[in-house]
């Protein structure tokens, strides 16, 4: 279907840092997983929208963005850190959509620190 390979054309461009052998194997995933479930994934991920309550997040939070992600603006992390008070906002160069993928060592690095410094 042409909707779902522009997706998928879409899903690649995003992954534009991440290791060309595994950015085949994710758009493989894609594949055997299907549009169908794609689509519902998509659809419940534009049903949920819990804005009105995030102030009430008490949890702490991280939230970590790839500068280069081309799929959403920066405001909707940006907008999650000004609503959570103590959030951590991360932004990553060279990093797109998928920045646990592109640039693991500091993904990790972060969490761990993160965790780290919770009490």
């Amino acid at each position: 279907d042409e909707t779902y390979q522009q997706w998928k054309d879409s899903m690649a461009h995003s992954m534009m840092f991440i290791d060309p052998k595994l950015r085949e194997h994710l758009l493989d995933r894609h594949d055997a997983i299907g549009p169908i479930a794609q689509y519902k994934d998509l659809v419940a991920i534009d049903k949920f929208d819990v804005s009105d309550r995030i102030t009430e997040l008490k949890t702490p939070l991280l939230l970590i963005r790839g500068v280069d992600d081309p799929g959403k603006p920066p405001e909707y992390e940006l907008e999650i850190h000004n609503a959570v008070p103590g959030s951590v906002y991360l932004k990553l160069e060279n990093s797109g959509h998928f920045p646990m993928a592109e640039r693991p060592e500091v993904v990790n690095l972060e969490i761990e620190q993160f965790l780290a410094n919770i009490k």
